[in-house]
Order: structure tokens, then sequence, then C-alpha cells
């Protein structure tokens, strides 16, 4: 039997706008702990984080709602990490990407107490976008689009601090599938990092199945763990309808379901995040049904 700790992230604002904090909620009342149990896996609740009040943006057009989004993170980050401490597959539910700059932060303050000060985490990014703006880049001042950045250690060092100072992650252990909208900071950070970045251009070129096996040979094949994070937005809005930023030409239901059940393959995988379902645009739950399938699919659920 397979065995899974669920955490919620309800935090929006580092998008910006308030839809995605009722993701966790729609997936969970879309029956996603049910479903997972039915399948045979042992789930543990560890509950809800919800995002602090929303006075103000704050002075700086750069950081919209930084204050906010390290208020969440004090309070998120150890959460995930006592997630991370035990046997589980850990299935994160966002909210938006900002929150994956604690999650993965204290996943990776989880990986180093298990396996050793040298064990490395490796994540994939499956996502439209790159996410590695920095203040000085960054076209919004929306923090979902500088997590990744955070992680590997540019920006802001209020972000870059969260979990620990300095970067969490190396670029040599990321990999992104399904960009489709790099902003023009983004594309020299992801050039100058050397990051493996399978666009859909390389999807359509090589097909999911080759593209999986490479970006996910990045992420595990010198790493104690690693998590998949996904951004509904990854696929195209006629299979995912409900997300914050939309981008036609996206990955499809099957090349979706494809990441999952390979990634699954992999015996390190030990999270995943569910992030940026925006529900109040959902059109007859499809949104929905697709977050739980991919979160079936990671634990092992397969056609035989």
């Amino acid at each position: 039997m397979k065995s899974c700790t669920v955490i919620s992230g309800s935090y929006g604002l580092g998008a910006g706008i308030r839809e995605p904090a009722g993701g966790p909620k729609a997936l969970r009342d879309s029956g996603l702990i049910q479903r997972l149990r039915a399948m045979g896996v042992s789930v543990k609740d560890a509950g809800d984080e919800r995002e602090p009040p929303a006075s103000s943006p704050g002075d700086d057009p750069r950081l919209r709602y930084v204050q906010q989004v390290l208020e969440f993170s004090a309070r998120f980050g150890p959460r995930v990490e006592s997630a991370w401490m035990t046997d589980d597959l850990v299935l994160v539910l966002g909210g938006d990407h900002s929150i994956s700059i604690s999650s993965i932060s204290y996943a990776t303050r989880a990986v180093k107490a298990k396996y050793g000060s040298s064990a490395e985490l490796g994540v994939l990014w499956v996502d439209a976008h790159g996410d590695v703006n920095t203040p000085e880049t960054t076209p919004s001042g929306n923090i979902h689009g500088m997590s990744l950045a955070a992680l590997l250690g540019y920006g802001d060092s209020r972000l870059t601090g969260i979990g620990g100072a300095g970067a969490k992650i190396r670029p040599e252990n990321v990999a992104y599938i399904g960009c489709r909208d790099l902003d023009p900071g983004e594309k020299d950070f992801i050039k100058h990092h050397k990051i493996a970045c399978f666009t859909m251009k390389e999807v359509d070129r090589y097909g999911i199945g080759s593209v999986c096996e490479r970006a996910l040979d990045r992420v595990s094949k010198n790493t104690a763990a690693f998590v998949v994070s996904f951004d509904f937005d990854s696929c195209d809005p006629s299979f995912a309808p409900a997300v914050g930023t939309s981008v036609r030409g996206g990955l499809t239901l099957r090349e979706a379901f494809l990441i999952f059940e390979l990634a699954a393959e992999r015996p390190n995988l030990r999270g995943v995040e569910l992030i940026e379902y925006a529900p109040e645009s959902d059109i007859e739950g499809k949104t929905a049904e697709l977050g739980i399938s991919l979160a079936e699919a990671a634990l092992g659920d397969s056609v035989l």
C-alpha cells in the first residue's frame, strides 16, 4: 500500500489575484482524498494553510505582496518539512506558484536531514512559464513569476532566505517541461544557467515520451529525491480552463498523464505539487478532474 500526505497552501496573492487561493478546497471538495483512498492509498490529511489578509501590495511594485508571501511561508514551510520527514509521498495543493518557494525550500531541509548534508533535491517544473524573473526583470511584480529563481538563489534576499539563506537547489538538478511563454529576462536566465528546458517545441519535435525520460533523468539520477511541481497552465486551456494565466498550445491530457506515470516509476519521487488552479472559471469541473487524475497517476494508478 502506498502512503501520501496531503497539505494545502491556499494562497493566491503571489499571482496578484485571489482566485488560486480557492484551488485546494475545490480539489478536496471534488473528491481528491476519497479517490486516492479508493485506489488503496493510505492518505494523511495535514490540513490547510491560508493566506494572511491582504491590506496592501506594499510600496515596491517589483515585489507585490512580499510581506504576505513571507508571513505565509513562515507558517507553511515547516508544515511541509514535517510531511517530508515521513516516508510518504507529499502532495501539495496550491495556491499560486509562489508557495513553492517555501514548500521546496523546506523539502530540501528535510532531504538533507534524512539523507545527509550533501543530499540534493531535484525539481521537474511543468509550466507554461519560466518563473525565473527577479525584481530587476519582472514585467508584473508578481512573486509567482520569481519562485524558481528564488529557489536557485537569485532575487530579493528576503525570498532567497525563506527556509534558510541561499540557493536550495542547483540548475543541473532542474528541468522544465511545457514552457511556451518566457519573458526576455527568463530566456537569458535559463540559457546562462544551462537549465534543461523542454519547451512545447521539443515536445512536438521529439514526443512527450522522449522528453519525459530526458527531463526525469536530469532531476532524479543524481538526487536523493525529486518533486514534480505542476502548474495547470502547462496544459492547453481546452483541457485545463481554470488557471491563473492561460496560454494556448499546451500539453494534452495524455501528455500530462505520461509525465506523472513515468515520474511514478522513479523510486525517488517524493513530492508532487498541483498549482495555480482557479476554480471559479472551471468548466464542468475539467481542471479539477485533471488534477485528481494526475495525483492518482503519481501514486501508481495505471491502465494495467
